[in-house]
């Protein structure tokens, strides 16, 4: 209650009766929680949004690395004929009949 009381100052209003004051402690109740709940969906959202949007671009990065990675590495192993493990699995197809 106290920390009802300090956000909306209900401890201090102006009004006369017992049914005005009931009314401006309602409505003042339901606009804070209108406020309550715009601050949580707001707070839920966001981070989640932000993490799916981090991981997107880390993996946008990380598949754009890896392409450049593997291309070179084929560059370099067709340079210096370095066999593949395809090309070593086709060598020895080839020549264990011969065996």
């Amino acid at each position: 209650m106290s920390k009802y009381g300090q956000q909306t100052e209900v401890k201090h209003l102006q009004v006369r009766g017992m049914k005005a004051v009931r009314f401006a402690a309602i409505v003042t109740a339901i606009g804070l929680n209108i406020f309550r709940v715009n601050r949580y969906k707001r707070r839920d959202n966001t981070p989640l949004a932000s993490k799916w949007n981090a991981i997107l671009v880390y993996l946008l990065i990380y598949s754009y690395v890896k392409e450049r990675i593997v291309r070179q590495t084929q560059n370099i192993m067709a340079v210096f004929h370095i066999p593949t493990e395809s090309s070593i699995l086709a060598f020895y197809e080839t020549i264990k009949d011969n065996f």
